[in-house]
């Protein structure tokens, strides 16, 4: 149920959804008044939508409560990386990352380097299991070629939604004594993940990544239409509206 209302949102919050909404009730409104007011409403949702650097301030803003240095002092028992970051191609053997692929470099990139002891993969598409089936091995193989130890890596393979990561997480360390616990996930993702993980009784160490940087924004060509930040922000505004009714 869960997942399939999460689903439900994504269509909700999308800009595109909105935009062309707009449009198609531009067609059916026969008054000329309501109809160029739809149109205009449509224009200027896509003007902010489509825009770069009104995305990278707001997701930024979002972020900010979070974008807060590591502790350079401390080596973290445990840290957990919640899915979305990648997935495993059956055309070409390989384990693809997505646009989130941060969460997951950073943490192999603490783990190589000593501060992290061990990683909890919740969710993830190349782990969870599908109709009976786990790419899981592809994945521990891959890893172990990357220098994270089998032994090091402990995985949640049913989770679909940040909610189920959560449940299912405190499950699995409520059988181990990790005090000191680093939760890696997206800059954007972390504000909902943080309540909810609080809500259960967890006390996590905050670690955002993939967060946008001003210095992405390099002449006036950022400022034209950009129909993939359309998506980003259909990210953003689905954690905003998931932090108010999900959470």
């Amino acid at each position: 149920m869960l997942y399939i209302l999460s689903k439900l949102l994504d269509g909700f919050t999308s800009p595109i959804n909105w935009i062309l909404g707009l449009l198609l009730l531009a067609i059916f409104f026969k008054k000329k008044k309501i109809r160029t007011w739809l149109i205009c409403v449509a224009l200027a949702s896509s003007l902010i939508f489509t825009n770069i650097p009104l995305y990278i301030e707001a997701c930024r803003a979002w972020s900010a409560p979070y974008r807060t240095p590591l502790d350079t002092t401390v080596v973290y028992d445990l840290a957990i990386v919640l899915g979305g970051s990648t997935s495993y191609s059956n055309e070409w053997g390989q384990i693809d990352y997505s646009d989130s692929g941060d969460r997951m470099t950073e943490a192999i990139r603490l783990y190589r380097n000593g501060r992290i002891k061990k990683m909890l993969v919740s969710g993830d598409q190349a782990i969870n299991i599908y109709k009976g089936k786990s790419y899981a091995p592809y994945f521990l193989s891959y890893m172990d070629q990357m220098g994270v130890k089998r032994e090091d890596i402990i995985l949640e393979q049913k989770a679909r939604t940040t909610r189920e990561n959560i449940l299912r997480i405190n499950e699995i360390i409520s059988n181990y004594n990790h005090p000191k616990i680093l939760l890696i996930t997206s800059g954007w993702h972390l504000r909902r993940a943080m309540k909810g993980f609080k809500s259960s009784g967890l006390n996590l160490v905050p670690y955002g990544v993939d967060v946008p940087s001003r210095n992405e924004m390099h002449g006036w060509n950022e400022w034209l239409p950009f129909w993939q930040v359309a998506v980003k922000w259909q990210e953003l505004i689905h954690e905003i509206v998931g932090m108010a009714i999900i959470n």
